[in-house]
């Protein structure tokens, strides 16, 4: 997944973020506005999924999600601001089952 953050990757120098959001906006034609638009409905269902699974499973994704974090920080850190602002907009239920960072 892009990340948000303005920042570049450290393994290619290529621009990630909002700067790459540009970019794919001026090579595809599709605002910025509708990709987040689109990112944040993608992170919504993923938040409401996630709930809907065994706790088991959810253990293991949220470690995985934890090592995420080693392997891009920018990415993942774009990621939790996302999921930080659309938490408060969800069931009550999906907020008490998703994990607190």
């Amino acid at each position: 997944m892009m990340s948000i953050a303005k920042t570049s990757d450290r393994r290619t120098g290529t621009p990630n973020g909002v700067s790459r959001a540009a970019q794919i906006s001026q090579s595809t034609g599709v605002p910025v506005e509708y990709l987040r638009k689109v990112l944040q409905r993608l992170t919504r269902a993923r938040l409401i999924a996630f709930t809907k699974l065994p706790q088991e499973q959810r253990q293991l994704i949220t470690a995985a999600r934890r090592k995420a974090f080693e392997v891009d920080r920018a990415v993942m850190e774009a990621d939790q601001k996302l999921v930080d602002e659309l938490l408060p907009t969800l069931d009550a239920s999906v907020r008490s089952a998703y994990p607190q960072t």
